[in-house]
């Protein structure tokens, strides 16, 4: 093989890997903010991805507009969809259960369980399938980059940057780090701790449905979808550091690139096995992953 070729293919995988770990990332920050500031492990969060990947399919396939519209709306409709499910979940199963880590680690499971059951049933076992919206590719050097997963990818990128700018810039961005950094002196300065609770609950699932939204061209679309996301974003949680923003969307884009470079040099059914060792090897060197401060 030429040089030439090579470098091709390392730039192929690079990218795919910044699209796929870009996609990872919106699901993942979601998760790492439920831990940061609620800390508690919502086991929920992959059905939440379900929701926002069915409200995705279903949006999409009723909807004749352009290509970017069709994207817009759909991230929309998944966005609001998992955000109003969300939003009771914390107050009347999450907040209850909140005492105990092993309890509200039970009662989301079981919340995950009750909402795959409630899609199959109610949509049964079939697998489906969205069309690519967004058709053809671009070529650039040699290399070829598909339109599909370009477009998404900025869409997340756009998102994440929205969520940076108002964590660190927004009065309620400021109110979730101070109850992030000390939930009793932040009730003492006046800010509801539950009320911020809740909406961040809220905005960790429409996180998840825009991530959803986003993926659910890639892949196929299926009750128990969540599942794979959910492991995958706890593994990228854990490596980037629990409850740090920045250590999550860093070790997001070396997940993707791993597990797409993975999946092109040894075939899919490896790209597991190799994230999840390089995850445990990580560990073993830096127990608290890459970042061990919250860096909000």
């Amino acid at each position: 093989m030429e040089p030439s070729q090579i470098i091709q293919q390392i730039v192929q995988i690079v990218f795919s890997g910044i699209v796929v770990g870009g996609l990872y990332s919106l699901a993942a920050v979601g998760l790492t903010l439920i831990l940061g500031v609620m800390r508690v492990i919502n086991l929920a969060h992959g059905s939440f991805f379900m929701l926002g990947a069915f409200a995705t399919y279903f949006a999409l396939t009723q909807t004749k507009l352009n290509p970017i519209l069709c994207l817009v709306t759909a991230v929309l409709v998944a966005v609001l969809v998992v955000f109003i499910i969300a939003i009771p979940i914390e107050r009347l199963v999450i907040r209850r259960a909140k005492t105990d880590l092993m309890r509200v680690s039970v009662a989301s499971f079981a919340v995950a369980m009750v909402l795959e059951e409630a899609v199959r049933i109610r949509w049964g076992k079939i697998y489906r399938t969205l069309p690519t919206y967004i058709p053809a590719t671009t070529n650039f050097y040699g290399v070829a980059f598909d339109n599909q997963r370009l477009v998404a990818s900025l869409f997340s990128l756009l998102i994440i940057i929205g969520l940076w700018l108002y964590i660190k810039k927004a009065r309620f961005g400021m109110a979730m780090r101070m109850v992030q950094q000390d939930k009793e002196m932040a009730s003492l300065l006046g800010i509801n701790a539950n009320l911020v609770n809740v909406m961040v609950f809220g905005l960790a699932g429409a996180l998840a449905g825009a991530a959803a939204s986003l993926l659910s061209p890639l892949y196929m679309i299926y009750p128990s979808m969540g599942w794979p996301i959910l492991l995958k974003s706890f593994a990228i949680v854990i490596l980037g550091g629990m409850g740090s923003v920045g250590g999550t969307i860093f070790a997001s884009y070396i997940f993707g690139i791993v597990e797409i470079g993975t999946a092109f040099f040894f075939g899919s059914q490896w790209a597991y096995i190799t994230v999840f060792l390089i995850m445990i090897v990580i560990l073993l060197i830096r127990p608290k992953g890459f970042f061990g401060k919250d860096i909000f």
